[in-house]
């Protein structure tokens, strides 16, 4: 429990071991969605990513995702995903945010690959699909068997 305000408590985790714990035992109970959250990772500045890097290496990060990942994709009749989205690449000279959102998607069914680069701005090219593209490519991984955010574009990372 974390101390709040009036001598409350928060119930919140923020240990990435914990929650991750804590999205397995959920999805191994029937949760058809499990979404942690953990704020921290803002490193503007970081001209060569070792802050971030460190970070994910050094607080066990890294190990509790493989480990989650390794266990959730080993369940036998699930298809679980796992996405992690966030502001991933940055400018340099400064470690600026860029314009977008980068998302990493762990699944049976997504085939390793890339669904395009960010140029020396940080920027998508142009024509690259939105967000409703990643809606489309998330329900295609995880077998809607219906297109409710349209067709796929990205076909090529699907296994």
């Amino acid at each position: 429990l974390t101390p709040g305000t009036n001598g409350s408590y928060a119930t919140e985790v923020r240990n990435t071991t914990m929650q991750l714990m804590g999205a397995e035992l959920m999805i191994r109970a029937g949760a058809n969605l499990v979404i942690a959250n953990q704020a921290g990772w803002d490193s503007h500045g970081d001209n060569n990513g070792s802050e971030v890097r460190n970070k994910i290496m050094g607080d066990g990060t890294m190990a509790a995702l493989k480990a989650f990942t390794d266990r959730t994709l080993a369940m036998a009749g699930k298809n679980v995903v796992t996405v992690i989205i966030g502001d991933f690449a940055r400018s340099l000279p400064g470690s600026d945010h860029q314009s977008n959102l980068t998302a990493t998607v762990i699944g049976k069914y997504v085939k390793l690959g890339t669904t395009g680069r960010v140029n020396a701005n940080v920027g998508l090219p142009s024509g690259s699909p939105g967000i409703q593209g990643l809606w489309a490519y998330l329900a295609a991984v995880l077998k809607v068997p219906t297109t409710p955010f349209g067709a796929n574009p990205h076909n090529l990372v699907i296994a």
